[in-house]
C-alpha cells in the first residue's frame, strides 16, 4: 500500500514540475519580447512628428536661402567706369545734333542714328514752377536746354512706378528727362546707376558737370534706392517720395552726403569733353 502511495506522488511530481518550469519560461520570454516592443516603440518617432520635424528643416532651410539672397543684394559692388551715350554738337542755327555712341547702340535698336533738337516738349499739364535762387548768367547751350526741359516737370506729385500727369517717382522722372535726348533709359534707379561713364563715388561736387545723374542708397541697405540730375550751383533735380519734383540744395545737404553712391555721364558735348571726362575717371 505504501508502494502504491510512493509511486502515485512521484507521478504526480514529475508531472508537475516540467509543465511549471515551462510555463515560467514562456512568461519570461513574452515579457521579453513585450519589453523590446516598448523600446522600439519608444525610440521611433511617429509619422507625425517625422513631418514636423522635415517641415521645421525646409523652413529653416529656405530662411537660410532668403538670407544669403538679402545678403548677397545689400553686398555694393564696384561701378563700371563705362562710357558716354550720347554726343552733342551744337550747330550755328541754335539747334543740336544728337548722336547715339557705339556704347548706346545696344540699349534700343529702333531709335533713329541722330536726332536734330532744339525745344524738347512734354505732355500738357504738367505745373512748370521757377526756382527762386539766382540762375547763372550764362549757361552753355545744351546745358541751358537740359535745365529748361527738366524744370517743365517741377511740381509733378510722385508716384511709385509713375511716369505721366498723374505722378512720377524719381527713375521716371530720369527717363523722362533723357527721353526728350533720344535716350531711351529703364525705369529703375539701379539699372541706370550702370549706364554711362563714371564721374565720381566720392561727394566731391566740384567734379559734377549740369546733366549728370546721381544716385543714392536708401539709409537702411546699401543698394541704390533714389536718383536725381545735377543742374550746377550744388543743386539737383528729383522726383522725391515726400514732394513730388523739386530741386534740393546738396551743400548743406548731410542726408545726401551720407547716402551718396556714385555719379555717372550719359552725354559729352563736342569731342573736346572725352579728354576731360578721361581726367575725371582717372
Amino acid at each position: 500500500m505504501i508502494r502504491r502511495w510512493v509511486v502515485f506522488i512521484t507521478i504526480v511530481l514529475m508531472m508537475t514540475f516540467p509543465v511549471a518550469s515551462l510555463s515560467a519560461a514562456s512568461k519570461s520570454v513574452s515579457k521579453k519580447k513585450t519589453g523590446i516592443e516598448k523600446n522600439k516603440k519608444a525610440n521611433k518617432p511617429t509619422v507625425k512628428k517625422q513631418a514636423k520635424t522635415d517641415t521645421k528643416s525646409k523652413k529653416s532651410s529656405k530662411a537660410r536661402h532668403k538670407r544669403s539672397q538679402h545678403l548677397a543684394q545689400d553686398t555694393p559692388q564696384a561701378p563700371n567706369p563705362g562710357h558716354p551715350l550720347l554726343k552733342v554738337t551744337p550747330l550755328d542755327n541754335g539747334k543740336f545734333l544728337i548722336e547715339p555712341l557705339e556704347s548706346s547702340s545696344k540699349l534700343d535698336r529702333e531709335q533713329d542714328s541722330l536726332s536734330l533738337i532744339k525745344k524738347p516738349i512734354f505732355q500738357e499739364g504738367f505745373a512748370v514752377e521757377e526756382y527762386p535762387a539766382q540762375e547763372p548768367e550764362a549757361l552753355p547751350g545744351f546745358s541751358q536746354l537740359l535745365v529748361k526741359l527738366s524744370k517743365q516737370l517741377l511740381g509733378t506729385a510722385y508716384r511709385l512706378g509713375g511716369y505721366g500727369q498723374e505722378g512720377i517717382d524719381c527713375s521716371g522722372f530720369m527717363k523722362k528727362v533723357y527721353q526728350s535726348l533720344t535716350l531711351n533709359l529703364p525705369h529703375s534707379s539701379r539699372e541706370q546707376a550702370k549706364m554711362g561713364a563714371l564721374v565720381t563715388t566720392d561727394w566731391d561736387l566740384s567734379r559734377l558737370r549740369i546733366g549728370d545723374l546721381l544716385f543714392f542708397k536708401r539709409n537702411r541697405g546699401q543698394q541704390i534706392g533714389h536718383t536725381g540730375m545735377y543742374i550746377g550751383e550744388g543743386r539737383m533735380i528729383h522726383s522725391s517720395s515726400r514732394k513730388g519734383v523739386i530741386i534740393t540744395n546738396l551743400i548743406d545737404s548731410q542726408y545726401y552726403n551720407r547716402n551718396f553712391v556714385v555719379a555717372r555721364r550719359l552725354f559729352i558735348v563736342e569731342n573736346s569733353e572725352l579728354e576731360t571726362l578721361k581726367n575725371l575717371t582717372d
